[in-house]
């Protein structure tokens, strides 16, 4: 299967927001993304518009010291993962890692490299890479299953609040 791909650069955390709303429009429930990039690069604020597409009114905070954030929504749950402090990753044994990876709860995972061997697979990674000037951001999306190919595919359909697609295209 070939690795579906959309490549943004971002100059703003509004923009940010609003990719990860788009994204939560694109995505199926029972959606697996994960999120790679160092520090301050704007993950969680990703997380934030990703929970507001999904409907969800409230303060969104980073989960780096209770390791997830878990938001219900009506018909279905959002799982807000940071595995930042996570030092191996047989810790995640004592959180029950499984139970909230179900076919109807979606998953956001920060830090997913720190869980590496234990999580499930994602259907999209999704890394922020911090640019040259301040506040630019250059956002790559990877269609990692069947499941991703097809958010990415719902992805190019959609202007991001009049953001489009540097580039988009797949991979072999």
């Amino acid at each position: 299967m070939p690795r579906e791909y959309l490549y943004h650069k971002l100059t703003t955390p509004e923009e940010m927001e609003a990719i990860g709303f788009a994204t939560k429009i694109a995505c199926p429930k029972g959606a697996r993304l994960f999120l790679t990039g160092q520090l301050g690069s704007g993950k969680t604020v990703f997380c934030r518009g990703y929970l507001r597409g999904a409907g969800y009114k409230g303060r969104v905070k980073s989960p780096t010291f209770t390791i997830v954030e878990s938001y219900a929504m009506l018909g279905f749950d959002v799982h807000h993962f940071d595995f930042y402090r996570i030092e191996d990753p047989t810790e995640l044994d004592f959180i029950g890692l499984d139970q909230y990876f179900d076919d109807v709860s979606d998953v956001l995972v920060e830090w997913p490299s720190k869980g590496e061997g234990v999580l499930p697979s994602a259907d999209l990674l999704i890394e922020v890479a911090v640019g040259a000037e301040p506040h630019l951001r250059e956002l790559k999306m990877y269609g990692e299953t069947e499941r991703g190919c097809v958010i990415i595919s719902n992805l190019r359909h959609q202007s991001f609040g009049g953001l489009r697609s540097d580039s988009s295209q797949s991979m072999g």
